[in-house]
Parts: structure tokens; sequence; C-alpha cells
């Protein structure tokens, strides 16, 4: 036999084996192919359900995000990553079509978050949400009841585990520290003084204009370390109190004392609700004129 025809005798073997290591790689590639799945309507409504059956229901009113029956702003920021989670999905794999698999990935009835989309009371989507992956980066999901255990891109877990109270807007007011003409702050110990800005020339009137103007430049925006329950009871005195004046508003925010050193509770002009602040940034809100004194 010569060299030529064992050549042909060869290569007719290996097509078999060639089309089989094709056929496998084909496979394969079909099983690991990066999907996505979009939406084009725009939706104006997120209803979240928790595998204990608690839900937050985060909707569009107008042009602003609320959250819940008592209308709690919600950051447009949040709003819209909870939305763009569930609108936009890039799966990388299908890793399961067995309903005995949901427990193992958190998918099952009582771990499951069920994520679902509406545009003007219209279902757009569901999605349950499980467990993340190891790496926190990705999260095990279902989308729209379907059998199909997919791995999804993203941290989806984290977002959606969030409680009220974390998607609630920290955000209780914020001023243009030009704008703000007076201020006055109160203890019970020493009582009230007050400090004015001078027109003229922006200096300040009441004590040290320098020290003056580094309280108000922290004292112009306010966000919650966290929101107290609504039931809260406020104690009888305050630890202090800060009335700022800007553009013939007036904002005043309390603060007292609580057992926790860390933390004091509050109340501000701007919102129904009390809220807790951090030591550091509640003390900014307990001055004496004594802080302000001109050094000699």
């Amino acid at each position: 036999m010569n060299t030529l025809k064992v050549r042909k005798i060869v290569l007719l073997a290996l097509i078999p084996v060639l089309l089989c290591i094709y056929i496998l790689q084909v496979v394969s590639g079909n099983r690991n192919t990066v999907k996505y799945l979009t939406m084009e309507e725009e939706a104006d409504t997120v209803l979240i359900t928790k595998g204990d059956g608690t839900e937050i229901k985060v909707f569009k009113e107008g042009d602003a995000w609320f959250a819940g029956d008592k209308k709690y702003p919600v950051d447009e920021s949040t709003a819209k990553t909870l939305v763009s989670e569930i609108s936009s999905i890039k799966i990388l794999e299908t890793v399961s079509s067995s309903a005995a698999d949901k427990a193992r990935y958190g998918l099952d009835d009582t771990a499951a978050v069920t994520a679902a989309l509406y545009k003007d009371g219209k279902l757009l989507r569901t999605v349950g949400v499980g467990k993340a992956s190891p790496t926190a980066q990705q999260t095990y999901i279902t989308v729209d009841g379907g059998k199909d255990i997919y791995l999804s891109s993203g941290a989806i877990t984290s977002d959606f585990a969030k409680s009220m109270d974390d998607i609630r807007s920290k955000k209780v007011y914020s001023l243009d520290v030009a704008k703000v003409t007076a201020a006055t702050a109160t203890t019970p110990a020493d009582g009230s003084f007050s400090v004015f800005r001078n027109s003229e020339d922006n200096s300040w009137l009441g004590g040290d204009s320098s020290k003056v103007s580094s309280w108000i430049s922290n004292i112009t925006s306010l966000n919650v370390q966290s929101w107290a329950p609504e039931n809260t009871v406020l104690p009888s005195e305050a630890a202090g109190s800060v009335m700022l004046t800007a553009e013939g508003k007036y904002i005043e925010v309390t603060v007292y004392a609580t057992d926790d050193e860390s933390k004091y509770l509050c109340t501000c002009s701007e919102t129904p609700y009390p809220f807790y602040l951090s030591s550091y940034s509640a003390e900014k809100y307990i001055k004496t004129a004594a802080d302000f004194m001109t050094e000699e």
C-alpha cells in the first residue's frame, strides 16, 4: 500500500471523529451562549415580594419615585437600579431545568424574592431572585414563572433583599450655603443664640465669622443614618436644635439623646418622620454661643 492511499484512509477515518467534535462544540457553545432579555416598555412600578410575604411597592408618580402606601420618597437612582436589573437581564447560562433544584439555588417559595415590573397596571415581567453566586456578582433567577434556572449577571440578590428603610431616600434637605442668611441654635442649659449674614460682605455677625461660616457649611444638607419607627416616642426634652433661614424659608432640626451614645434621635420640619443621626452628625446641631467666640 503506497503512502498516498494510507493518507486517504487516515483522513476518511478522521472525518467522523472531527464531525463528533464539531457537534459537541456547537452544543456546548449553544448551552453557554450569553443571552439578553430586554424590554421595550419602561416600567413605572416594581413590586417586590419577599419569601415571608412582605411586599414593597416602588412606583413612579409624575417625575418622582415613591415607596409604600405612605409614599416615602425614593431616590431616582435607587428606583432605576431596581427597574433596570429586571428589565434588562444578561443571562450567562442555564444551570438547571429541574424544580427539585429550586431550593439549592434559593428559588423555592420560602426563600425566593419575586420582583414584578408593571406599566400602567400591566404586568411586564416577573423574576424570581434566588441566591448570589460565590463571587456575589451573579444571581440565580427564574423568569416569568418558567422552569429554567438561569445564572444572570449582576448583584440582583443584594439589591432586592433591601428593606423599606434601605430603599427610602435618606435625604432630608439640601440648601445652597450662599442662600442661608441666619441661624439660631438652642440648648436647654444655655438658651438660644443667633448669627446673621452681613449682606454687604457676606461675613457672619454674632460670633467668629470664620467659625460660623464653617459651621453653616456643615449643616446646609442633611441625610439620615436610618429612619426611626413612626410610632417612636420623642423624649420630653431636646438636647439641642437649630433653625436655619434661607430665602425666607425656615428649616428646624431638633436632636434628642438616646440610650445609645453612638446616635441621636432627630426630627426636622422638612419631614414628618423621625430619624437617627450618628453622634458626629447630630452634634453639629447642638451648639452654644461659646462655640463661636472670637479667639483673642
